[in-house]
Parts: C-alpha cells; sequence; structure tokens
C-alpha cells in the first residue's frame, strides 16, 4: 500500500511539472494594427509573438473573408531583424508566410511584433472582414514544434469621408442635425428615398472614427439617432469639428458638426 501510494505521488508530480512545462512552452500569435483600415487604401497588419521559450521559426496561412483585400508587401521588426521571410499567395486568397533563420539565431523570449504585412483594402469593401489563421506552427531549436494559441481579428472598414454625396436615383437623400453648434449632445435626423444597408459613423476632422452610431438596415423615410460627444469608449471628446457620415450600398452621405464644450 505504501509502494503504490509512492508511485501514486510521482506520477502526479511528474503530471504536474509536465503540465507547468507544458504552460511554459506554449506560444500566442495574434494580429494587431493601429491604422484607420478605409476603403481603397493601404494599411498595415502586425503579426504579434507571445513567448516564453526561444523560437526559431514561425509559419501560418492567413485569409480574409470576404476576400476584399490584396497583399502587397510583407517586412520583418526589430524582433526579427536579419531573419529570412517568404510570403506566398495562394488563389489570391491565402497568404502563406514562412519567417526562419538558418543561421541558429531565435526570437527571444518576449511579446510584440514579428512581421509586418502591408494590404490594400477594395475600394468596394465596407464592414467587417474577418483575417483567418490556419496551419500555425511555432518551432524551436531542433525542429520542435510548440503548442500554439491563435487569435484572430476582425477589420472594420470604413469608406474615408473625403468622398462626395451622391445623388439617389430619384431625388436627393439628406442628412442634418440639431442642434448645431452643440453641447453636450446633438440629434441626427436623416431621410433616405430607399431602404438600404449601411453605417453611420462620427469622424474627427482628421478622418479618424470616433464612434459607430448604427450598423446595418436604414429603411426608406425619416430616421433620428443621436451623439453624446462621446468616443466609442464611453469617453468625452474635444470641442471641434466632427463629421456624421453615412455610407450605404445605394447612397452616400456627410453632415458637419461642431461640438462646443
Amino acid at each position: 500500500m505504501v509502494r503504490f501510494r509512492s508511485l501514486l505521488l510521482s506520477f502526479l508530480w511528474l503530471l504536474l511539472l509536465t503540465t507547468i512545462s507544458f504552460a511554459q512552452d506554449t506560444a500566442r500569435v495574434y494580429l494587431s494594427t493601429e491604422d484607420v483600415v478605409q476603403s481603397g487604401e493601404d494599411f498595415f497588419l502586425d503579426v504579434n509573438l507571445e513567448n516564453n521559450m526561444a523560437v526559431r521559426g514561425v509559419e501560418f496561412y492567413l485569409t480574409p473573408s470576404p476576400n476584399l483585400l490584396t497583399f502587397l508587401e510583407s517586412d520583418t521588426t526589430n524582433r526579427t531583424a536579419g531573419f529570412a521571410l517568404a510570403d506566398t499567395v495562394y488563389n489570391d486568397t491565402s497568404l502563406r508566410i514562412i519567417l526562419s533563420d538558418f543561421g541558429g539565431a531565435d526570437i527571444m523570449p518576449g511579446n510584440g511584433p514579428i512581421i509586418r504585412l502591408k494590404y490594400n483594402v477594395d475600394p468596394t469593401a465596407i464592414g467587417a472582414i474577418e483575417m483567418n489563421f490556419s496551419g500555425v506552427m511555432v518551432t524551436g531549436a531542433g525542429s520542435v514544434n510548440y503548442p500554439v494559441i491563435i487569435e484572430n481579428l476582425t477589420l472594420d472598414v470604413y469608406t474615408p469621408i473625403s468622398q462626395p454625396p451622391v445623388a439617389s436615383p430619384a431625388g436627393y437623400d439628406l442628412l442634418s442635425n440639431y442642434p448645431n453648434p452643440f453641447n453636450p449632445a446633438t440629434h441626427i435626423r436623416m431621410n433616405l428615398l430607399q431602404p438600404q444597408s449601411g453605417v453611420l459613423t462620427i469622424y474627427s476632422v482628421a478622418g479618424k472614427p470616433v464612434t459607430e452610431l448604427h450598423r446595418g438596415q436604414f429603411p426608406a423615410g425619416g430616421l433620428e439617432f443621436s451623439w453624446n460627444g462621446m468616443n466609442r469608449f464611453g469617453e468625452p471628446v474635444p470641442s471641434g469639428i466632427y463629421f456624421c457620415h453615412f455610407q450605404g450600398h445605394l447612397t452616400t452621405l456627410q453632415h458637419k458638426l461642431i461640438l462646443l464644450r
């Protein structure tokens, strides 16, 4: 009985050590971007690696859905300077990346970008684009493959506010607000001649999205929304000029708002 308990304790201790070692040797691969992703324009997408062990190479496929992005180029970062980087696009859709150093250098433990990807957004794109990983491999010295946690990313694609309003097929759609100037909130009125899907967004004068008021279906006729002068994080924005921008699949509208604190 004593011998059985001793063997059981040894087995449990070994299992604990294996679990701890497994957790320490698990990598996380995820995406991020600091750019405002706008239709018809270029943007940069960072591939990040969080690792507690030395990594010799990384390989993966990355696929946008829907396929409204064109891959332009890839580059290494400060963490992977001197590494060999190869990229291949299959069927104009899936991007395959292989990052390695055959000289024996490693990506040291840390967290941050290891690859920067440049894409162009189709001029017709608007709304969400899913960036999906597949076939991800993180390799150490001796061709050891580590377990990987992957995190996909959803991109929100906006239409540049410099795009002029367009007339509807019969007459004009309208976008206005009251009061204007306003503090602390304003009512935004729309009148659409045709029902359509779209997105109503507040932009800063620099063209950065501040908050999204509504996304989805917009019925024909008079509509009213309100904006409380807050960004998407619930923080008050400073005084200044802002733009309310409606991008529908039939109509584009834009109206200037003035916030006075």
